[in-house]
């Protein structure tokens, strides 16, 4: 699928990874299993053509899916991508 944000158009795949189970931690509101999809990017145009940082045109990301409470439909619990600067992570913290 395609996107575009005024600037700039990329290209946007996802794919399942597979079954995962996350383990308790501190970080993370949900543990337990969940469904990884793999999120690429593909830049395709309004980039800057020489970026320092070394980033190639396809950036890749990975979203876990799971019911945060039973019945309920799959919301993201944890994501993860690296880019230029490292890694960042995100992590469900609670619901209401």
């Amino acid at each position: 699928m395609g996107d575009h944000d005024g600037r700039r158009r990329f290209d946007v795949t996802i794919d399942d990874a597979g079954a995962a189970t996350l383990d308790p931690s501190s970080y993370n509101f949900f543990a337990g299993p969940t469904r990884k999809c793999r999120i690429t990017t593909h830049r395709v145009a309004g980039y800057w053509k020489g970026r320092p940082t070394g980033d190639s045109d396809d950036q890749t990301g990975f979203v876990w899916m799971a019911p945060a409470k039973p019945g309920q439909l799959p919301i993201p619990v944890r994501a993860e991508t690296e880019f230029g600067l490292g890694t960042m992570v995100l992590n469900l913290k609670g619901i209401d």
